[in-house]
């Protein structure tokens, strides 16, 4: 007999981040252009919002188990209280199809890429 998969949903996902999730679907704002890197959660990608052009980063992380979303938490915390130019800026976050998309600043891809080099 095989193990019951959870289904994650936003209000879910969202209550346990502690955070707010935006309600914009982040596969029509955000035009994903080329993949920065991959880590232990997920990818981090380029990209850019169609709306504002704004350039920024998303990392999108698969929500496979309640310890990625705590993993992410934690991240989404230390970043959100941070205010410095050698720390990667926290911007926001969304839901789609059981990923977490964290949008972050651009402007400091070098730090990124240091984490999730280019393969």
């Amino acid at each position: 007999m095989s193990a019951v998969r959870k289904v994650w949903n936003k209000t879910r996902v969202q209550s346990r981040l502690g955070h707010t999730i935006a309600s914009e679907d982040p596969a029509e704002l955000f035009s994903l252009e080329s993949r920065l890197g991959r880590g232990g959660f997920g990818a981090v990608y380029s990209a850019l919002n169609s709306k504002t052009n704004e350039r920024v980063a998303i990392k999108i992380i698969s929500i496979e188990d309640d310890e990625v979303i705590e993993d992410v938490r934690r991240e989404v915390n230390i970043l959100s209280e941070c205010d410095n130019s050698h720390i990667v800026k926290y911007l926001g976050t969304y839901f789609k199809d059981e990923n977490l998309w964290v949008r972050i600043y651009f402007g400091l891809m070098k730090f990124v890429t240091l984490f999730y080099p280019l393969p």
